[in-house]
């Protein structure tokens, strides 16, 4: 999955609209847009894989264990928003390893409120929900005095999640030419996942 974000999204009505651009046998292709009006906000390329199943003996690499759980671990809330009402209000993060903007860190998340009103999100929603988070979870660059904008994210999977909360071990390499990359491994309660990365538009703020 790759979205693209092209221009900030207003808290008012949007549209979505989703086509299949291909199916063939084993995968198949699909897109959505999401608009205000006929304006264009981001774009989503989906590639879908066949599932089919495979006997694997032996193989000589296995999916990273989890992080360490999160039971124990305090909540922790995203300091940058600038009001009450918004996204960190949605979610619930616990660092397990490492600290926030202090270096690659390990957390786990979970969504507090479903896609849809009055309907279960899957594990799949769930995690298109907190992943583009990733971005916030590991800066290295001290937020008041720069920022840090990712205009896409791409999410590749070996399996679908199948827990409420969700495992990142995040971190983000920004370089002096202003652009940088966020790096995230994804972890269910099973284990390893995937992976996520964003790309980074990094500024100076302006005194």
């Amino acid at each position: 999955i790759t979205v693209e974000w092209r221009r900030p999204v207003p808290m008012e009505p949007l549209n979505v609209r989703t086509s299949t651009v291909r199916k063939g046998r084993s995968a198949g292709w699909l897109e959505a847009k999401l608009l205000v009006g006929e304006r264009m906000l981001a774009s989503a390329n989906v590639v879908q894989l066949r599932v089919e199943s495979v006997e694997v003996t032996e193989p000589n690499a296995v999916p990273d264990a989890p992080p360490p759980s999160p039971e124990r671990a305090d909540s922790f809330a995203f300091p940058f928003f600038p009001s009450e009402v918004g996204y960190h209000r949605g979610v619930e993060i616990r660092f397990v390893e490492g600290e926030w903007s202090k270096g690659p860190v390990s957390v786990w998340m979970r969504s507090l409120k479903p896609l849809v009103d009055g309907e279960q999100s899957s594990g799949l929603e769930r995690l298109l929900l907190l992943a583009d988070a990733t971005n916030g979870l590991a800066p290295t660059l001290p937020i008041q005095s720069f920022t840090y904008v990712n205009p896409d994210l791409t999410i590749h999977l070996q399996r679908l999640p199948d827990s409420e909360w969700l495992g990142f071990r995040a971190r983000s390499i920004p370089q002096p030419t202003g652009i940088g990359l966020v790096q995230g491994q994804l972890f269910d309660a099973q284990g390893e996942i995937g992976r996520c990365a964003q790309s980074l538009l990094i500024r100076a703020r302006e005194p």
